[in-house]
């Protein structure tokens, strides 16, 4: 009797074009993640590094260039002389400044201004304020107009338009005799770290009591950076 091996091997072969593929293997790498500097030589690795050491060179110019801007602020002063002298609880004026200013150079150069413009004493201790059409935020003296600027909502997009004069000063006095009154009963001191929500803000506007404003000093805080031209312009 012959022996034949034909037919089983021609069995296991269908067997085999029947079965499943084996599962492939799961990359290890992180989706979105660049990891093309893993297989970089030392050389590249060397060259990637400088570009983007020149790339935090490149930005940090920018934002220097943009804090030496020129631009004109607008401004809205409150104090009692002001209600006095023109039969208005607020002043409003405007002053050449830069972007990189701080708050306390700020104060100091519109306290010359208002001194000339209302021809009576103005104290020199005031307070800052950025607004906008729901918040109102303290700032602390260190903090510059460029932080300001670079302040932006939890959904995105910017806080304040300075351009648009959302800039208010007041005597500190007559901020504590009136912060039980609009609008500075919405005027919140600024710590530099605080996040706001715009939805959240909008919600809760008019919840908002006065604070005691501590005296020149206190927590610093900052802002990210940008860029501008030079040349005096609107803020």
């Amino acid at each position: 009797v012959g022996l034949s091996f034909d037919d089983g091997e021609e069995d296991d072969a269908e067997s085999l074009r029947g079965a499943p593929a084996p599962p492939a293997k799961k990359s290890l790498k992180a989706p979105g993640v660049d990891t093309s500097f893993l297989a970089m030589t030392a050389a590249e690795k060397e060259e990637h590094a400088k570009l983007q050491q020149q790339k935090l060179v490149n930005a940090l110019e920018r934002q220097r260039q943009a804090k030496e801007e020129e631009v004109l602020l607008r401004y809205t002063f409150r104090n009692e002389s002001a209600k006095k002298l023109l039969g208005s609880q607020f002043y409003k004026g405007e002053v050449h400044v830069r972007r990189g200013d701080t708050v306390a150079a700020v104060v100091e150069r519109i306290h010359a201004k208002l001194c000339s413009d209302l021809s009576e004493k103005v104290s020199s201790d005031l307070l800052l304020v950025a607004a906008n059409d729901y918040l109102y935020l303290i700032m602390q003296p260190h903090v510059t107009l460029f932080d300001i600027g670079a302040l932006e909502w939890r959904e995105g997009g910017a806080i304040f338009d300075l351009a648009i004069g959302q800039v208010h000063l007041a005597e500190r006095g007559f901020y504590e005799t009136n912060k039980h009154l609009n609008p500075m009963v919405h005027w919140t001191l600024y710590d530099g770290f605080t996040t706001f929500s715009q939805e959240e803000t909008i919600r809760n506007r008019g919840k908002a009591p006065g604070v005691a404003v501590p005296n020149r000093g206190g927590t610093k805080g900052g802002g990210p950076g940008g860029s501008g031209a030079i040349g005096a312009r609107k803020l």
